[in-house]
Protein backbone atom coordinates (compact mmCIF):
# COMPACT_ATOMS: atom_id res chain seq x y z
CA UNK A 1 0.00 0.00 0.00
CA UNK A 2 1.21 3.22 -0.88
CA UNK A 3 1.76 5.90 1.55
CA UNK A 4 -0.85 8.13 -0.02
CA UNK A 5 -3.52 5.04 0.26
CA UNK A 6 -2.32 4.29 3.84
CA UNK A 7 -3.23 7.91 4.94
CA UNK A 8 -6.55 7.97 3.21
CA UNK A 9 -7.13 4.36 5.19
CA UNK A 10 -6.63 5.84 8.34
CA UNK A 11 -8.63 8.90 8.07
CA UNK A 12 -11.53 6.36 6.64
CA UNK A 13 -11.38 4.37 9.57
CA UNK A 14 -11.07 7.37 12.05
CA UNK A 15 -14.15 8.93 10.30
CA UNK A 16 -15.91 5.74 10.43
CA UNK A 17 -15.22 5.75 14.59
CA UNK A 18 -16.04 9.34 15.06
CA UNK A 19 -19.15 8.76 12.81
CA UNK A 20 -19.93 5.62 15.43
CA UNK A 21 -19.06 7.58 18.55
CA UNK A 22 -21.51 10.67 17.62
CA UNK A 23 -24.42 7.49 16.57
CA UNK A 24 -23.92 6.41 20.25
CA UNK A 25 -24.15 9.45 21.98
CA UNK A 26 -27.71 10.47 19.64
CA UNK A 27 -29.14 6.79 20.65
CA UNK A 28 -28.16 7.50 24.49
CA UNK A 29 -29.52 10.95 24.30
CA UNK A 30 -33.00 9.26 22.76
CA UNK A 31 -33.14 6.39 25.68
CA UNK A 32 -36.61 7.13 27.20
CA UNK A 33 -35.49 6.08 30.81
CA UNK A 34 -32.79 7.97 32.77
CA UNK A 35 -29.59 6.81 31.80
CA UNK A 36 -25.64 6.45 32.91
CA UNK A 37 -22.75 5.34 31.89
CA UNK A 38 -20.45 4.47 34.43
CA UNK A 39 -16.73 3.80 34.35
CA UNK A 40 -14.63 0.58 35.52
CA UNK A 41 -13.47 3.11 38.40
CA UNK A 42 -17.04 3.77 39.57
CA UNK A 43 -17.28 7.17 37.90
CA UNK A 44 -20.07 8.30 36.09
CA UNK A 45 -18.75 8.81 32.67
CA UNK A 46 -22.09 10.15 30.90
CA UNK A 47 -25.53 11.08 31.87
CA UNK A 48 -28.31 12.11 29.27
CA UNK A 49 -30.71 14.71 29.65
CA UNK A 50 -33.46 12.73 31.54
CA UNK A 51 -31.32 11.64 34.47
CA UNK A 52 -30.70 15.35 34.78
CA UNK A 53 -33.96 15.99 34.86
CA UNK A 54 -35.18 13.28 37.03
CA UNK A 55 -32.77 14.50 39.61
CA UNK A 56 -33.91 17.99 39.20
CA UNK A 57 -37.59 16.21 39.93
CA UNK A 58 -36.17 15.02 43.08
CA UNK A 59 -34.90 18.67 44.56
CA UNK A 60 -31.52 18.56 43.59
CA UNK A 61 -30.52 21.63 42.77
CA UNK A 62 -26.80 20.82 42.11
CA UNK A 63 -26.89 18.84 39.50
CA UNK A 64 -22.49 18.57 39.19
CA UNK A 65 -23.54 16.38 42.59
CA UNK A 66 -25.20 13.28 40.16
CA UNK A 67 -23.34 13.53 36.99
CA UNK A 68 -19.89 12.92 35.12
CA UNK A 69 -16.66 12.78 37.34
CA UNK A 70 -19.07 11.64 40.44
CA UNK A 71 -18.69 8.07 42.29
CA UNK A 72 -22.12 6.26 40.85
CA UNK A 73 -22.29 4.56 43.84
CA UNK A 74 -22.01 7.73 46.27
CA UNK A 75 -25.22 9.01 44.46
CA UNK A 76 -26.92 5.73 44.72
CA UNK A 77 -26.47 5.75 48.65
CA UNK A 78 -27.50 9.04 48.63
CA UNK A 79 -30.65 8.04 46.61
CA UNK A 80 -31.73 4.87 48.24
CA UNK A 81 -31.02 6.32 51.86
CA UNK A 82 -27.54 5.60 53.23
CA UNK A 83 -27.25 2.94 56.36
CA UNK A 84 -30.20 0.47 55.67
CA UNK A 85 -30.07 -3.21 55.17
CA UNK A 86 -31.48 -2.47 51.60
CA UNK A 87 -29.21 0.02 50.13
CA UNK A 88 -26.18 -1.86 51.69
CA UNK A 89 -27.11 -5.15 49.68
CA UNK A 90 -27.73 -3.25 46.81
CA UNK A 91 -24.46 -1.82 47.02
CA UNK A 92 -22.86 -4.74 47.51
CA UNK A 93 -24.59 -6.05 44.26
CA UNK A 94 -23.62 -3.10 41.98
CA UNK A 95 -20.42 -3.46 42.82
CA UNK A 96 -20.06 -7.30 41.46
CA UNK A 97 -21.19 -6.29 38.43
CA UNK A 98 -18.43 -3.22 38.41
CA UNK A 99 -15.87 -6.01 39.24
CA UNK A 100 -17.33 -8.42 37.22
CA UNK A 101 -18.48 -10.76 39.40
CA UNK A 102 -21.86 -10.59 37.61
CA UNK A 103 -22.94 -9.59 34.20
CA UNK A 104 -26.24 -7.87 35.20
CA UNK A 105 -28.31 -6.21 38.12
CA UNK A 106 -31.81 -5.62 38.26
CA UNK A 107 -33.32 -3.58 41.65
CA UNK A 108 -36.15 -2.13 42.47
CA UNK A 109 -35.90 0.96 45.02
CA UNK A 110 -38.05 3.65 46.44
CA UNK A 111 -36.67 7.37 45.80
CA UNK A 112 -39.29 9.44 47.69
CA UNK A 113 -39.01 13.07 48.19
CA UNK A 114 -41.12 15.22 50.35
CA UNK A 115 -45.07 15.26 48.77
CA UNK A 116 -43.75 12.66 45.94
CA UNK A 117 -43.80 9.55 46.11
CA UNK A 118 -41.57 7.65 43.32
CA UNK A 119 -40.30 4.23 42.65
CA UNK A 120 -37.62 3.10 40.13
CA UNK A 121 -36.19 0.01 38.70
CA UNK A 122 -32.44 -0.20 38.09
CA UNK A 123 -31.19 -2.41 35.23
CA UNK A 124 -27.45 -2.65 35.16
CA UNK A 125 -25.30 -4.26 32.20
CA UNK A 126 -21.95 -4.30 31.06
CA UNK A 127 -20.41 -2.32 28.06
CA UNK A 128 -16.74 -2.35 27.60
CA UNK A 129 -14.80 -1.38 30.75
CA UNK A 130 -17.88 0.00 32.32
CA UNK A 131 -21.15 -0.65 32.58
CA UNK A 132 -24.39 0.80 31.26
CA UNK A 133 -27.48 1.96 34.36
CA UNK A 134 -30.74 2.54 33.23
CA UNK A 135 -33.08 4.04 36.26
CA UNK A 136 -37.01 3.18 34.68
CA UNK A 137 -40.09 4.89 36.13
CA UNK A 138 -42.11 2.31 37.71
CA UNK A 139 -44.10 4.67 40.01
CA UNK A 140 -47.41 4.05 38.16
CA UNK A 141 -47.43 0.46 39.08
CA UNK A 142 -46.07 0.24 42.64
CA UNK A 143 -48.69 3.12 43.42
CA UNK A 144 -51.10 0.68 41.42
CA UNK A 145 -50.25 -2.24 43.68
CA UNK A 146 -50.35 -0.27 46.87
CA UNK A 147 -54.06 0.29 46.07
CA UNK A 148 -54.22 -2.89 45.40
CA UNK A 149 -52.77 -4.41 48.49
CA UNK A 150 -54.95 -1.56 50.43
CA UNK A 151 -58.07 -2.67 48.99
CA UNK A 152 -57.56 -6.92 50.26
CA UNK A 153 -56.34 -5.83 53.41
CA UNK A 154 -59.65 -3.89 53.87
CA UNK A 155 -61.64 -6.73 52.46
CA UNK A 156 -59.79 -9.50 54.57
CA UNK A 157 -60.78 -7.08 57.25
CA UNK A 158 -64.59 -7.43 56.52
CA UNK A 159 -64.66 -10.94 55.24
CA UNK A 160 -62.93 -11.84 58.12
CA UNK A 161 -65.52 -10.74 60.77
CA UNK A 162 -68.85 -12.21 58.95
CA UNK A 163 -70.69 -15.34 59.78
CA UNK A 164 -70.91 -17.02 56.89
CA UNK A 165 -68.22 -19.01 54.88
CA UNK A 166 -67.09 -16.29 51.89
CA UNK A 167 -65.05 -18.62 49.10
CA UNK A 168 -63.67 -17.07 46.45
CA UNK A 169 -62.63 -19.70 43.89
CA UNK A 170 -61.51 -21.08 40.22
CA UNK A 171 -64.66 -21.88 38.36
CA UNK A 172 -64.73 -25.94 39.03
CA UNK A 173 -62.65 -25.11 42.75
CA UNK A 174 -60.11 -26.57 41.41
CA UNK A 175 -57.94 -23.92 42.90
CA UNK A 176 -59.07 -21.85 46.52
CA UNK A 177 -57.73 -18.44 46.31
CA UNK A 178 -59.80 -17.35 49.43
CA UNK A 179 -61.69 -18.82 52.14
CA UNK A 180 -63.02 -17.12 55.34
CA UNK A 181 -62.33 -17.82 58.78
CA UNK A 182 -65.68 -18.90 58.94
CA UNK A 183 -65.12 -21.78 57.07
CA UNK A 184 -63.31 -23.36 60.60
CA UNK A 185 -66.63 -23.13 62.68
CA UNK A 186 -68.99 -24.74 60.03
CA UNK A 187 -66.94 -27.18 58.36
CA UNK A 188 -64.92 -27.88 61.16
CA UNK A 189 -60.95 -28.07 59.69
CA UNK A 190 -58.45 -26.63 58.62
CA UNK A 191 -58.37 -23.56 55.48
CA UNK A 192 -54.71 -24.93 55.66
CA UNK A 193 -55.70 -27.64 54.41
CA UNK A 194 -58.29 -26.91 52.02
CA UNK A 195 -55.66 -24.55 50.32
CA UNK A 196 -53.62 -26.94 49.60
CA UNK A 197 -56.18 -29.81 48.66
CA UNK A 198 -59.17 -27.81 46.89
CA UNK A 199 -60.03 -31.16 46.57
CA UNK A 200 -61.55 -32.06 49.83
CA UNK A 201 -64.25 -29.20 49.03
CA UNK A 202 -66.20 -31.98 47.09
CA UNK A 203 -65.23 -34.65 49.69
CA UNK A 204 -66.90 -32.96 52.70
CA UNK A 205 -69.93 -32.73 50.33
CA UNK A 206 -72.28 -35.52 51.49
CA UNK A 207 -72.39 -38.91 48.99
CA UNK A 208 -75.69 -38.54 48.04
CA UNK A 209 -75.34 -34.66 47.51
CA UNK A 210 -71.96 -34.75 45.48
CA UNK A 211 -73.47 -35.18 41.91
CA UNK A 212 -75.63 -32.51 42.62
CA UNK A 213 -72.40 -29.94 43.12
CA UNK A 214 -70.47 -31.66 40.24
CA UNK A 215 -73.25 -30.95 37.91
CA UNK A 216 -73.95 -27.90 39.03
CA UNK A 217 -69.95 -26.45 38.21
CA UNK A 218 -70.17 -28.56 34.98
CA UNK A 219 -73.43 -26.38 33.81
CA UNK A 220 -72.66 -22.51 35.96
CA UNK A 221 -70.65 -21.11 33.10
CA UNK A 222 -70.80 -17.61 34.16
CA UNK A 223 -73.98 -18.00 35.51
CA UNK A 224 -75.31 -17.39 39.46
CA UNK A 225 -74.87 -20.40 41.64
CA UNK A 226 -77.41 -21.15 44.24
CA UNK A 227 -77.53 -24.82 45.92
CA UNK A 228 -78.31 -26.46 49.06
CA UNK A 229 -76.52 -29.33 50.37
CA UNK A 230 -75.23 -31.40 53.28
CA UNK A 231 -71.50 -31.36 54.27
CA UNK A 232 -70.28 -34.00 56.67
CA UNK A 233 -68.05 -32.63 59.24
CA UNK A 234 -64.84 -34.83 60.75
CA UNK A 235 -66.89 -35.41 63.79
CA UNK A 236 -69.22 -37.64 61.36
CA UNK A 237 -72.07 -34.56 62.24
CA UNK A 238 -74.28 -33.61 58.81
CA UNK A 239 -74.72 -29.87 57.99
CA UNK A 240 -77.36 -28.08 55.88
CA UNK A 241 -75.34 -25.48 53.81
CA UNK A 242 -77.19 -22.69 51.65
CA UNK A 243 -74.44 -22.04 48.78
CA UNK A 244 -74.64 -18.89 46.30
CA UNK A 245 -72.29 -17.62 43.95
CA UNK A 246 -71.96 -15.00 40.85
CA UNK A 247 -69.07 -14.67 38.88
CA UNK A 248 -66.33 -12.61 39.10
CA UNK A 249 -63.54 -11.32 36.23
CA UNK A 250 -60.63 -9.85 36.95
CA UNK A 251 -58.38 -6.93 34.84
CA UNK A 252 -57.47 -9.15 32.11
CA UNK A 253 -61.03 -11.24 31.79
CA UNK A 254 -59.77 -14.06 33.48
CA UNK A 255 -62.88 -15.53 35.16
CA UNK A 256 -63.22 -16.57 38.84
CA UNK A 257 -65.54 -17.45 41.17
CA UNK A 258 -66.96 -15.82 44.23
CA UNK A 259 -68.80 -17.97 46.71
CA UNK A 260 -70.80 -17.02 50.30
CA UNK A 261 -72.14 -19.70 52.20
CA UNK A 262 -74.22 -20.08 55.31
CA UNK A 263 -75.58 -22.78 57.42
CA UNK A 264 -78.87 -23.62 56.73
CA UNK A 265 -79.69 -25.45 59.80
Amino acid sequence: MTPMASRKSKRSAGSKSTQSQIDFVECFECLPVSAVIVGSDGKIEKVNQLWRDSASKNGITDLSSVCEGVNYLDVCRRVMGEGDQFTEKAMRDIEGVLSRESTHLEIEFPCHSPGLKQWYLLKINLIGNGMVVLHIDITKRKLAEEALADEERKFRLIADKIEETLWISTPEAERIIYVSPAYRRIWGRDIEELYKKPGLFLATVHPEDRELIKKGFAERGDGEWNKVYRIIRPDGTVRWIQDKGFPVHDSRGHLSNSRSTYEVA
